[in-house]
């Protein structure tokens, strides 16, 4: 049943994308630079809000050649950036999300005051879809989303301020890929790549992102590191037209004061970074993240700094029940322990690998080699608070599957669990 903290959620969540839709709220930053390509797809069903507060400052270019020079006449140009993401899970496997934002700007043009502007900047809303997920924990994951402006640069030019965009819609499809490693079942490898499509004659795009990350399933460090990038298919309208060329000159100092952030001319670039955080037992994580280029043509150098809270309010208030089973079925199944100390006799442990809320079904990494057979029971813990009962239903080498039988607490059973056999 839901509650009444999970409907209004569920509101706060459906009013989110009706802004989105409606192009009445700001999201993303106002260039690929500052918002990199990332993974959409949820772990599974439920609504997740992450506020995110940035800042990024840049004096220098790299130009066509790929040479880093400072900006012309030493101009700079700084951003703060505080956004909102959100992403709800319809299901454990289709998402949509969406990003709102502000942002402060200011430019600084030498022999001339500083200029500044706060508001409005682009909106993004995107759904994505897991179409493959392995036993082991592989993912592959499709996504699309669209980065819409709210502005406009001729108000900006009227007041003589910092242009919050470049007026660019883009339009991105990409792909992901997820593997998973190591023996705790917490470190994956993902890459994912895409294609850019950008309005107002701006060049399209292939964004692309390697990314080594550990996401532990219960509470702990959450770790990120890799290299982020965009390759320019140069199909920008102002390469072979030189009177479009210096008009784009003449906004990207406008609107930038010269940084390549605005206005670049078929820009590319390669950008390493990482982030470091804590996730607790509720799953709620904050952490702290900066990304920079190492090198790239036509584009901004420079640095973005991030803090970061993801909350996560799950999709349901308590964990599936098993499915009602007959008499003689319920008077063999075991029946939950009343105290704690009888959890206590266990001569095997393994690690849950995957899981299957809707069937009752959980996968283990120990099988017949290890002594596994079908009928027997194991314990399902994270950490050391019991979880779930489960019996052994099918059986192969190196792996067993086991069917819930029992919740002791109203938890979700997750990847990298720790199922321990009971010994009667």
């Amino acid at each position: 049943m839901e509650t009444q903290v999970s409907g209004w959620i569920r509101r706060f969540a459906m009013i989110l994308i009706s802004l989105e839709f409606s192009g009445l709220c700001p999201s993303v930053r106002a260039n690929p630079f500052l918002s990199p390509l990332e993974n959409h797809t949820g772990s599974r069903q439920g609504f997740v809000l992450e506020p995110r507060a940035g800042y990024f400052t840049t004096s220098n270019n790299y130009d066509s050649s790929g040479t880093l020079s400072p900006i012309q006449n030493g101009n700079s140009a700084s951003r703060l950036l505080i956004d909102l993401n959100a992403n709800y899970g319809l299901s454990d496997d289709f998402f949509l999300y969406g990003r709102l934002s502000l942002l402060s700007n200011r430019v600084s043009i030498g022999g001339q005051a500083d200029q500044s502007a706060f508001g409005l900047s682009d909106q993004q809303l995107g759904a994505a879809l897991r179409v493959f997920s392995s036993s082991g924990g592989t993912n592959l994951s499709v996504q699309a989303e669209a980065t819409i402006p709210v502005y406009s640069n001729s108000s900006s030019k009227t007041n003589g301020t910092p242009y919050m965009g470049d007026g660019s819609t883009d339009l991105t499809g990409a792909a992901f890929l997820e593997l998973p490693f190591g023996s705790a079942g917490d470190w994956y490898l993902e890459g994912g790549a895409g294609l850019t499509w950008r309005s107002n004659g701006f060049s399209a795009a292939v964004p692309y992102a390697l990314i080594l990350r550990r996401d532990p399933a219960q509470s702990g460090v959450v770790l990120e590191g890799g290299v982020h990038g965009q390759f320019s298919l140069k199909t920008d309208k102002a390469t072979e037209d030189s009177t479009l060329a210096a008009s784009t000159a003449s906004e990207q100092l406008l609107g930038a004061g010269g940084s390549n952030l605005l206005y670049a001319i078929n820009p590319s670039w390669i950008s390493v970074g990482g982030k470091i955080g804590f996730k607790n037992d509720s799953g709620h994580t904050v952490w702290a993240g900066i990304l920079s280029p190492v090198s790239g043509q036509n584009s901004p150098s420079g640095f973005v700094a991030t803090l970061g809270v993801a909350l996560d309010f799950g999709g349901r208030t308590e964990p599936p029940r098993p499915t009602r089973r007959s008499g003689s079925e319920r008077s063999q199944a075991p029946r939950p322990p009343k105290g704690r100390k009888e959890f206590s006799t266990y001569d095997l442990s393994s690690k849950i690998t995957s899981f299957n809320d809707q069937a009752y079904l959980v996968k283990i990494d120990k099988g017949s080699m290890d002594g596994v057979d079908k009928g027997q029971i194991f314990d399902i813990f994270r950490k050391e608070i019991p979880i779930a009962r489960a019996q052994v239903t099918h059986v192969k080498d190196d792996e067993a599957a086991l069917s819930v039988l029992e919740y002791f607490q109203d938890q979700w059973i997750e990847n990298g669990f720790e199922a321990r056999r009971l010994v009667r």
